[in-house]
């Protein structure tokens, strides 16, 4: 149950990298930034899932990075055919460092920051997005009832993750901006380390 809890918080932050795209000052420090943080949280990464996954795996913030290099991409002055190749480019870039949620995230963070303004072509491209990637998950999967529960879950999930993100969020910034920017970029190799100790604690 836990596991399926963890699944509110990604999507959560696609629509934080989404929206942060309208609001941050300076779009290349931003990502460089996300890069930055990104190979810094790797290792933390690979305390946990390098035993289940082995090393070809990387964590989400390479996903974040991805998805707002996509938007950088697509709001571009570049030819559309251009623009569309340079998304895929970043698509397929998450593809071959085997980010955390891989296409699924990239494109996420790009249909949030696309219909921003238009609610029901977001929920439906996030409801699209969010039944293909459980689809996925009926590939060489043993189909039975505890396989059903996952699923739904899974999907009460991700929509609890939307409501978060539109229902709850009044689009203005927190009263501490700054604290909150950082404490992320912090929290997320920490908490890594934390599992990592807590994991050997209690065997």
């Amino acid at each position: 149950m836990v596991t399926h809890f963890s699944i509110i918080c990604p999507p959560v932050m696609f629509f934080m990298i989404a929206d942060g795209y309208k609001y941050t000052r300076d779009r290349k420090k931003y990502a460089i930034r996300l890069g930055i943080f990104a190979l810094i949280t790797q290792p933390f990464d690979w305390l946990i899932f390098q035993p289940i996954h082995g090393w070809w795996t990387t964590n989400v913030i390479f996903t974040l990075l991805f998805g707002l290099l996509a938007i950088m991409a697509w709001e571009s002055r570049f030819k559309l055919w251009q623009r569309v190749l340079l998304v895929l480019g970043c698509v397929g870039l998450s593809v071959l460092i085997f980010s955390e949620w891989l296409i699924f995230g990239v494109l996420l963070i790009l249909f949030l920051h696309m219909f921003r303004e238009q609610p029901k072509k977001r929920l439906t491209a996030y409801l699209i997005i969010t039944v293909i990637w459980l689809a996925m998950g009926f590939i060489g999967a043993e189909i039975n009832a505890g396989f059903w529960m996952d699923k739904v879950l899974n999907l009460a999930m991700m929509l609890a993750a939307y409501a978060c993100m539109t229902v709850f969020y009044n689009g203005r910034r927190g009263k501490y901006p700054i604290f909150a920017k950082w404490f992320f970029y912090v929290f997320y190799p920490l908490h890594y380390l934390l599992i990592f100790i807590i994991e050997r604690v209690t065997r």
